[in-house]
C-alpha cells in the first residue's frame, strides 16, 4: 500500500535503477485507473507490480502529454455533492495495484473510493442516500366519534401559507455552492446549448451560479474555479 504523504519527496527510479528525480506531486487518473506520480523529469504511472520498498516508474509509462490529471494535495478542501464543507485532506491511500482506495481528512475521517465523486481544485464526495424508514402496518381502530372543533379554537393559517403548502408539499433542498462566488473560472463554461455562460478568467457571480445550477454545470464549475 502506498500513502500520499510517504510518496511525496521519495526518489523514483526506472526498472534499471536510474534516478528519475523526487516525487513532487501525486495524482489519481480515472481514465488510466491508476496513480500518477510527477517528478522534475516528467509524469509516470506508478509501477505497482514491483514488490520492493523503492518507488519504481516505467519509462514506457511516461505521461507528459496528459494535462488534465489534478493532484491530490495535503490540506486540499473536501466538499460533498450538496456543497457542504467536510474538511481538508490529511492523507490518501493507493493499493498495491496503484488504485486509489481512500481519502482521509485531517480529523481521521475516511472516504472510500466509491464515494469520491471528482478530484480537481477540491475533492467532491458523494452524499450518502437517506435511508428509507419502514412504515408500520396500519391497524384498524375502532370508530371514534368526535365533536366538531369550534372556529375560535382551530389553528389559523394565512392564505400565503396555504398557497405555499399546495405548491410545495415537500421541502425542496438545494446544495449551497455559494463558496464559489468571487472565484475565477479557469475555462469557458457552457450551457446545454453550447453557449458560453461564463468566460475563462471571469469571476463567478450569483447570477452565474444560478445559470450553472439550471444547466447542471455546478460540478464542472467546482472543478474549474480558482
Amino acid at each position: 500500500m502506498y500513502k500520499l504523504n510517504r510518496l511525496l519527496g521519495k526518489t523514483v527510479t526506472d526498472s534499471e535503477g536510474n534516478s528519475l528525480g523526487k516525487i513532487t506531486a501525486v495524482s489519481w487518473s480515472k481514465p488510466l485507473n491508476s496513480c500518477v506520480i510527477t517528478t522534475h523529469t516528467g509524469r509516470f504511472r506508478l509501477n505497482a507490480a514491483a514488490k520492493t520498498s523503492a518507488i519504481i516508474a516505467d519509462e514506457r509509462e511516461r505521461l507528459d502529454g496528459e494535462t488534465d490529471i489534478p493532484p491530490i494535495t495535503p490540506s486540499q478542501e473536501i466538499y460533498d455533492t450538496d456543497g457542504k464543507y467536510l474538511g481538508k485532506v490529511g492523507d490518501a491511500e493507493f493499493n498495491n495495484a496503484a488504485k486509489l482506495t481512500r481519502v482521509v481528512d485531517t480529523d481521521g475521517k475516511t472516504y472510500l473510493r466509491g464515494r469520491i465523486y471528482a478530484i480537481g481544485d477540491i475533492i467532491l464526495i458523494k452524499k450518502p442516500k437517506e435511508k428509507k424508514t419502514k412504515k408500520s402496518p396500519k391497524t384498524k381502530s375502532a370508530a371514534v366519534t368526535t365533536e366538531p372543533i369550534p372556529n375560535d379554537v382551530r389553528p389559523s393559517t394565512s392564505a400565503t401559507e396555504e398557497k405555499d403548502s399546495a405548491r410545495f408539499p415537500i421541502k425542496r433542498r438545494y446544495g449551497d455552492f455559494s463558496f464559489l462566488i468571487g472565484k475565477t473560472a479557469d475555462k469557458n463554461i457552457t450551457n446545454f446549448y453550447g453557449e458560453i455562460m461564463l468566460k475563462q478568467g471571469e469571476k463567478i457571480t450569483l447570477d452565474a451560479l444560478r445559470q450553472a445550477k439550471l444547466s447542471g454545470k455546478l460540478i464542472e464549475l467546482c472543478l474549474h474555479a480558482k
